[in-house]
């Protein structure tokens, strides 16, 4: 406790101590001064020892409860330690079977699919890294008007060059940062998938968000590797949920620029080879306009990647005349559409929408209303058989935690 604050239960009881042995003569028949000094000296002991006490028992309660934070910090220490050592052996068990006659190799593999992935972001970084631009002080909070708001900030008023910059940055030091928002499911609310999305952190409490860098990264051929670090975060989240068996999946977006970049399509199909465990939690999604724009070679890739398990969502959907029955053979779980869309066709013609909602149905294909906002729009949506929803009313994308 505070200094001040003992000095002043001190005072306290010396002053009432001082009473004592000057009151007591005047009060009490039979009492002089040295018998009433002695009075005040015991109240001044008796009220000291008290003190003292009190003074143990708070110092006792303060160190048991450090004692217990260093516990359970010790614990997590260890758990972490165990995890790391655990990994570890379980590459040298893969790397030192390798050699052994008639194995078929797979942990081996799986370490090198991985390796390739980190290799392949070196190679795209490698090309061009010019010296970084000062930083900019202008700064702003990323939706400061929703509650909740995540605690990174976007930097604003960067140049092109500094984007630039700041993305290289990013991908080299690690600093693309998985965030997630929750895909509820309708009318429960309850959270049954997430939604991957990449920030780029420029400091620790500022980054910059697909918005500001998707053209530039494009222009620069960096959202491979972009694409690249995204998916690998993605496969960590996911084996982890799988070790504590959390049924959950992850929705994880492949840009129009990978589709058309054959080397990355090649290497994604061999690393999702040798990881077809992962097919159970993991969605990938792409845009309607990328999907009407690929060529055979991409359709026979997402062909094979549907062949080992994987699903897909088809996001940005704006045209809803498809061919359901051909997206199904094509393993299209999910048909995200824009929530203000879905009410402007229901308030059309409710036919239309009933005959949508029957397609879907006949063909295993669920419906997910993206950006629902408000409570009014949801209560519009929940007269409708509509499977999942998301948008900030559920929850914004928020930077993903190890006990997800």
């Amino acid at each position: 406790m505070p200094f001040l604050f003992h000095t002043i239960i001190f005072l306290s009881y010396a002053s009432m101590a001082a009473a004592v042995a000057l009151m007591l003569p005047q009060n009490v028949p039979g009492f002089d001064s040295n018998m009433s000094a002695v009075a005040g000296g015991v109240v001044l002991v008796a009220c000291a020892l008290l003190h003292e006490a009190y003074v143990r028992l708070d110092e006792r309660r303060h160190l048991l409860g450090e004692v217990g934070s260093l516990r359970e910090s010790q614990h997590g220490i260890m758990e972490e330690l165990s995890r790391a050592r655990g990994e570890t052996r379980g590459i040298f068990e893969a790397l030192e079977g390798a050699g052994a006659k008639g194995r078929s190799k797979p942990d081996l593999n799986e370490v090198i699919a991985e390796v390739k992935v980190l290799e392949k972001l070196v190679e795209q970084l490698s090309k061009r890294d010019p010296e970084p631009e000062p930083e900019q002080n202008a700064e702003q909070p990323s939706e400061p008007e929703r509650k909740g708001a995540p605690v990174l900030r976007i930097a604003m008023d960067l140049e092109p060059k500094q984007i630039l910059d700041k993305v290289r940055q990013g991908l080299n030091t690690g600093r693309v940062d998985l965030f997630l928002q929750p895909i509820v499911s309708l009318p429960q609310r309850r959270t049954r998938h997430y939604e991957c999305f990449s920030r780029i952190r420029v400091a620790d409490d500022l980054m910059i968000v697909p918005d500001q860098y998707i053209g530039l990264a494009e222009r620069e051929g960096l959202i491979g590797a972009i694409d690249n670090m995204l998916l690998f975060r993605c496969v960590q989240l996911v084996r982890k949920c799988q070790a504590r068996k959390r049924n959950v999946g992850f929705f994880c977006n492949i840009s129009s620029h990978s589709l058309s970049d054959k080397p990355f399509l090649q290497d994604f199909s061999q690393f999702l080879a040798l990881n077809t465990n992962l097919a159970g939690n993991l969605v990938f999604e792409l845009t309607q306009s990328a999907v009407n724009r690929v060529d055979s070679e991409v359709v026979r890739t997402l062909e094979r990647v549907a062949g080992m398990g994987f699903r897909f969502s088809l996001d940005q959907v704006t045209d809803l005349n498809m061919d359901f029955a051909a997206l199904a053979r094509h393993r299209v779980k999910y048909l995200k559409i824009d929530a203000g869309m879905l009410l402007g066709q229901i308030r059309g013609t409710r036919s239309d929408f009933r005959e949508l909602k029957a397609e879907l149905n006949r063909f295993g294909i669920d419906l997910v209303a993206e950006k629902v906002e408000d409570e009014a729009t949801l209560v519009e949506l929940l007269d409708y058989p509509i499977s999942f929803g998301q948008g900030y009313l559920f929850g914004e994308p928020r930077l993903s935690r190890e006990d997800i």
